[in-house]
């Protein structure tokens, strides 16, 4: 079975947490790496070859863009999906990086995040990776 490897990029331990846990109910989900910052996004993209990259567009200091920017530059074939809340300096991200070639965006909310997951990120990154969903047992 093919599976999709992913790179989570958030500066919350607590997100990239219940992120991963959630995605790994998935067979074809493998999280292969996770990032902070851009520096270290750049750097375990490099070394991990995820699949696709989840980014979150509300990283301090503008992080999030310079990430994007940097992984577009050094793997301009990795799909971003942009995964995280905007309410507060995100959204402006957002709408630059999906007229740059993100892959999509799906908003974090405070409650029911991990239904968000299960719902929606998933079926985008396997759209994005171009996996089929697996068959049910």
């Amino acid at each position: 079975m093919a599976v999709a490897r992913i790179l989570l990029v958030n500066s919350s331990v607590v997100s990239r947490r219940s992120a991963a846990r959630v995605l790994e109910e998935f067979p074809d989900m493998r999280v292969c790496g996770a990032a902070t910052d851009a520096d270290s996004a750049i750097r375990r993209a490099r070394g991990s070859h995820p699949d696709v990259v989840l980014l979150d567009p509300g990283l301090a200091s503008g992080d999030a863009k310079t990430a994007f920017a940097g992984l577009r530059r050094e793997l301009p074939d990795l799909p971003i999906i942009l995964f995280g809340e905007t309410a507060t300096r995100g959204a402006p991200m957002v709408l630059d990086a999906i007229s740059h070639g993100g892959a999509g965006y799906v908003e974090r909310p405070e409650v029911g995040a991990e239904r968000v997951i299960r719902d929606r990120l998933v079926p985008m990154i396997r759209e994005a990776v171009g996996l089929s969903a697996p068959a049910p047992k």
